[in-house]
């Protein structure tokens, strides 16, 4: 493991999947400081590659730079997720930083499901995202955000977060995105903003060229719920993205869930297969 002289952790994995055998496997990995994986995992008859990414210190410190870095092959299937919640602790001075660059080559799918995001309060985060499709390449992905920690009461008043999502297709900017949440903004408990709420989560889907059935939308529309919370849902020219806005992270990690499961099949023709960690 590599740290700096002010304790810090640089890390960085970097993973190459390649369709082999029946099955997609790493084929090269590059791996530094606190990220790993294990072995893969094949739940799914179709050889789709599940992996976990492990961040074993359990949580990101201030001066802590990570970054993650997975390269598709053409016709691969992978679906990374990790095991555990992030958590981004208070940092005094220096912030934290951390990057994912994916690549996804013709033909090739990536699903991307990490566990939510904590972001303590006093905590100063970048987060920077960069996804490179190719023309017929599938990429699906969901980010869910907690400022403060609900359980302990914990509200977000100091601190800052800054998340930049940039989708790439054939050299081509598709989607840009960014969001900053400064616990001393009005944003954060204006009704135009995040109306006090500390969990928020992004679902977004590359869309096929034949875009999906409109009888599929009502189905994705949640029954009302017994607490104050809000979805939201836009079917633009080559995404479908969804909005969660409540108190609970597994609330909207329960919908963006339906959701994979109900759109799978129009995207991959597959059922989805949940990967055993979320099951512990």
């Amino acid at each position: 493991m590599v740290k700096s002289q002010q304790f810090s952790w640089l890390g960085q994995l970097a993973l190459q999947f390649k369709p082999l055998a029946g099955r997609t496997r790493i084929v090269a990995r590059h791996h530094r400081g606190p990220l790993c994986v294990q072995r893969p995992f094949y739940p799914e008859n179709n050889g789709t590659c599940h992996v976990y990414c492990i961040h074993p210190p359990g949580g990101m410190a201030g001066g802590d730079e990570l970054s993650l870095n997975l390269d598709l092959h053409p016709h691969a299937r992978v679906l990374a997720t990790t095991p555990a919640a992030g958590k981004f602790y208070a940092c005094a001075q220096r912030g934290i930083v951390w990057r994912q660059h994916f690549k996804v080559a013709e033909h090739a799918l990536l699903e991307w499901f990490p566990q939510e995001n904590i972001f303590f309060t006093g905590t100063k985060v970048q987060l920077y995202s960069r996804v490179e499709l190719a023309a017929n390449s599938h990429f699906l992905a969901w980010e869910i955000t907690c400022l403060g920690r609900s359980r302990s009461h914990e509200q977000f008043n100091q601190g800052s977060v800054c998340q930049i999502l940039e989708i790439w297709r054939e050299g081509q900017l598709l989607w840009k995105e960014r969001n900053e949440f400064n616990g001393a903004d009005e944003m954060i408990l204006a009704p135009w903003g995040l109306r006090g709420q500390q969990v928020s989560g992004t679902f977004i889907l590359t869309l096929p060229e034949a875009g999906f059935p409109g009888a599929v939308f009502p189905v994705l529309i949640p029954p009302v719920s017994p607490v104050e919370e809000w979805f939201g849902m836009s079917q633009l020219d080559q995404f479908l993205v969804a909005r969660y806005l409540g108190p609970s992270a597994e609330h909207a990690k329960q919908y963006f869930i339906n959701l994979w499961q109900i759109l799978r099949p129009f995207y991959t023709g597959l059922s989805a297969v949940k990967p055993r960690v979320w099951q512990t």
